[in-house]
């Protein structure tokens, strides 16, 4: 997601959530600054993905682990779980 449907998508979230509700993430991240593919998800970076929500949302816990998958996606992916709480 990018642009317009990125906004539309935070906007639906944050309308979900209840006060203190929690919203966790499962999102493929950079490995590093050339980490690019034709296919597959677009990475960000754990900076970007945690601003897309402030300052809503507060960052309770993240978890990265790094998996081998079949090319055109891999060889490798790092993936992230982000655990995410509504302010207020």
């Amino acid at each position: 997601m990018s642009g317009a449907a990125l906004k539309t998508y935070r906007a639906q979230v944050l309308s979900w959530l209840a006060p203190k509700g929690d919203f966790v993430l499962g999102h493929f991240d950079k490995r590093h600054a050339l980490d690019w593919r034709p296919m597959g998800p677009r990475r960000r970076t754990p900076v970007q993905i945690e601003s897309l929500f402030a300052p809503e949302l507060r960052l309770r816990d993240r978890k990265t682990e790094e998996m081998a998958v079949p090319l055109p996606i891999g060889p490798i992916v790092r993936g992230t779980s982000y655990w995410f709480q509504r302010i207020g």
